[in-house]
């Protein structure tokens, strides 16, 4: 073998990365900790497992899931079949981003309007 090179998250760190048992506990604990509050998860789009053990938590205990990321988007006019948990994850994701934006929109013209009646 003349060259063997490999790439890792974390592998300047000297130590271990937990094992992925180790983690889904972890995520697992989380979700049961967290009884009326939200939960952000961020991981790689190629994580599909991870993203697996998010949807099924989530379904498991009652929460909604939103996502996002450039990774997750879908182009435009292609055909994609899911399941249709996964469907229904999407719209939800969908329909919580707009009513952020909706939120952004209203909160900012509000600050705007003060700011504007204070003359800041």
């Amino acid at each position: 073998m003349l060259a063997l090179l490999a790439d890792s998250t974390n592998a300047e760190r000297p130590g271990f990365t937990a094992t992925e048992q180790t983690v889904a506990e972890g995520v697992r604990s989380l979700f049961a900790r967290a009884k009326n509050r939200r939960i952000i998860v961020a991981t790689f789009a190629s994580n599909i497992y991870r993203i697996q053990q998010i949807i099924d938590l989530a379904i498991e205990y009652g929460r909604k899931v939103a996502v996002n990321g450039r990774s997750f988007q879908i182009k435009r006019g292609e055909t994609v079949q899911v399941p249709a948990y996964v469907a229904e994850v999407l719209e939800q994701s969908m329909a919580q981003d707009n009513a952020t934006a909706n939120l952004i929109e209203r909160e900012s013209s509000a600050y705007a309007a003060e700011a504007k009646a204070r003359n800041i």
